[in-house]
């Protein structure tokens, strides 16, 4: 288990287990000897990694946020033009290539598991506050879980975009800093 990517362990195996708890009804205390469950938990992630990479396609670049962030950055109106989805991609792999993309793929992982988790916290939130969920090795009442869930999925899409316009924030100020060589 040491080896699993940070990645791997956000996005496929914590939401796995989620989705993997919603379906045999209540929660499965994790230990290294169910190793068929951390099996059955990353599949299941992963199934619904690739499902949600497919039916978010238009989370992948959101212009807007991408614009805001490159205004930022250099407050020139008239090279919006240069605030592009190609350009973006591009300076990205310039970063990439120069070896300066520093902390944004641990940005992008983090984005990806607040994506991911959105969904089975709602119905995990649902499922434990109808009692469809049992709880019972938490030793907490579902009402006190309900409310936290209930919280995170409040909270999640605001820092989801905080991290998200972080990405393209840091994406930009690499292509101004790179143009200048001030890194």
């Amino acid at each position: 288990m040491s080896s699993i990517k940070f990645y791997d362990f956000l996005c496929m195996l914590l939401c796995g287990y989620l989705i993997v708890c919603l379906i045999f009804g209540r929660t499965i205390p994790f230990n290294e000897s169910n190793l068929l469950i951390w099996l059955l938990c990353y599949v299941v992630g992963l199934i619904y990694h690739r499902i949600l990479e497919h039916i978010l396609v238009f989370m992948k670049y959101i212009e807007c946020m991408s614009k805001r962030a490159y205004r930022a950055i250099f407050e020139e109106n008239d090279a919006m033009d240069e605030c592009t989805q190609e350009n973006y991609i591009q300076v990205y792999y310039e970063l990439m290539r120069a070896n300066c993309l520093n902390n944004i793929p641990v940005l992008e992982a983090q984005a990806a598991f607040l994506r991911n988790m959105f969904l089975p916290l709602v119905w995990f939130a649902v499922a434990s506050g109808t009692g469809c969920v049992n709880l019972e090795f938490m030793q907490i009442d579902n009402c006190v879980i309900t409310t936290l869930i209930g919280f995170f999925c409040t909270i999640i899409p605001i820092v989801w975009f905080l991290t998200q316009y972080k990405i393209y924030y840091l994406v930009w100020e690499g292509k101004k800093y790179l143009k200048t060589n001030k890194f």
